[in-house]
């Protein structure tokens, strides 16, 4: 799977997590804690997906998150990510 893939997918559904989870607010109290539980699920899922998947496809070494947003070449062998 490419990394733009990887990545698009990750930050996806880590945001409509957190949407999920600002729903909160607005619920009927019966359903605040069913929703506040899968948007956590849902941002469980996306980080599981970066910690899996975020690696380089040439070394397989996993990517740093930090700095990660400009990142071009992969840190540890030079090799293009083509993000």
């Amino acid at each position: 799977m490419k990394l733009r893939t990887i990545k698009t997918t990750a930050i996806t559904f880590i945001l409509l997590g957190l949407a999920v989870m600002a729903l909160v607010l607005v619920v009927s109290e019966s359903f605040q804690g069913i929703v506040a539980i899968s948007g956590l699920i849902i941002v469980v899922i996306g980080w599981l997906i970066l910690l899996f998947f975020w690696k380089c496809p040439y070394c397989h070494t996993h990517l740093p998150f930090a700095g990660s947003l400009g990142m071009k070449v992969c840190p540890y062998c030079g090799n293009d990510l083509e993000l």
